[in-house]
């Protein structure tokens, strides 16, 4: 896989998510969740996952913030009115859609962030940091293993649900509400001593093993693609919204001297050599 193809991939998932909190218009933040929701069904993603886990919980932090900030109560009086006021409830909606969407998209790419390939061409894009004194090796580490977390936890609680499911005599739907408590407390305090000590596991072995820090790029004869796609997309938000084309120019600026600074380091070695 081209290094160039997954940076612009990349590129064009952060203005998507940036679009969020920079682009205000309704249109735009529902066609993102709604776009968010597709890419999880042609990915083939559970719909239990996203149907009945994020979107529920969406629900209910709605419920908690009309229930408990002041600035919203006002809203659940017109509903019991008759009322309806959609300027006073975009805020409150638009902000459950700026949390809502990167978790659908994470959910939608967390089959893709186990392909090593994948992950070695994003931590590339750290190589940089190593100019400001910081230790590359551990963050090129910590990103790959940030990257799995969501994943595995997601697939440890499933696991866990299965397996608590075969010894409790009854379903969270049928118990008392203190049983379900004690259901759910048991499910979630499972779910982070499994996910710490896989955590850990994997630390160890990367340890023993020797991690090594990832500087090369993988080049493909349709590199010009992207470079002139990633063009044409600055130019368009050049035209549309300059906040976005700064970030544009800020990330291209960003993968341009990663680009120098393994070119750099090869000439390096060759020397040396």
């Amino acid at each position: 896989m081209s290094t160039l193809r997954v940076w612009f991939v990349l590129q064009c998932i952060v203005l998507l998510l940036a679009s969020l909190w920079l682009v205000p218009a309704p249109w735009w933040q529902l066609g993102l969740f709604s776009l968010a929701i597709l890419a999880n069904i042609l990915n083939r993603i559970s719909w239990k996952l996203w149907l009945l886990r994020i979107i529920p919980l969406l629900m209910v932090l709605l419920v908690f913030q009309l229930i408990v900030t002041p600035f919203y109560r006002p809203l659940v009086q017109q509903v019991f009115q008759g009322e309806w006021n959609m300027a006073a409830w975009w805020p409150l909606i638009s902000g459950l859609l700026r949390l809502g969407t990167p978790f659908l998209a994470v959910a939608a790419l967390s089959g893709k962030l186990s392909r090593p390939e994948l992950v070695k061409d994003l931590a590339v894009l750290l190589t940089p940091l190593r100019w400001l004194g910081i230790s590359i090796q551990r963050v090129q580490m910590i990103f790959p293993l940030g990257l799995r977390f969501f994943p595995l936890v997601l697939e440890t609680s499933r696991q866990i649900r299965e397996n608590i499911d075969l010894f409790v005599p009854h379903q969270p739907k049928t118990m008392t509400l203190v049983n379900r408590l004690r259901y759910w407390g048991m499910l979630y305090k499972s779910t982070f001593v499994q996910t710490l000590n896989s955590a850990l596991q994997v630390g160890e072995a990367l340890a023993l093993r020797g991690w090594r820090t990832t500087q090369t790029i993988s080049p493909d004869r349709f590199d010009w693609v992207w470079i002139v796609l990633s063009l044409l997309m600055g130019l368009l938000l050049y035209s549309i919204q300059m906040t976005m084309f700064i970030l544009w120019v800020i990330m291209t600026a960003w993968m341009g001297v990663c680009i120098l600074d393994i070119r750099w380091k090869s000439h390096a070695r060759r020397i040396v050599a």
